[in-house]
């Protein structure tokens, strides 16, 4: 989509009136140099281009992307689950005021 195509989309729809062109057009330029993406977008696209890999040296680089991904997901899920520890870690016991 163009931009032009993305300001015509989206005439009238702040009360029947159009936003400013500007505005319309950053928001337009943000998105185009930033891309919106679901994490099941980036995953398809990254299976097309797994399947499309055809020499030793697409699908090495390929293998190594998607480790770098595995890896990030496993620290991330690593240090959430350390923030949301249930477990308490006992400095010293003393047990003289149990016997």
């Amino acid at each position: 989509m163009t931009r032009d195509e993305f300001v015509k989309n989206n005439r009238g729809i702040n009360d029947n009136q159009d936003l400013p062109r500007e505005y319309l057009e950053s928001l337009y330029d943000g998105v185009a140099q930033n891309p919106i993406s679901l994490q099941e977008d980036q995953e398809a696209r990254n299976r097309q281009e797994s399947q499309a890999a055809r020499d030793l040296n697409q699908k090495y680089e390929l293998f190594v992307k998607e480790t770098e991904t595995m890896v990030q997901k496993t620290k991330a899920a690593m240090q959430s689950r350390r923030r949301s520890s249930a477990y308490v870690v006992a400095q010293s016991i003393s047990l003289s005021n149990i016997f």
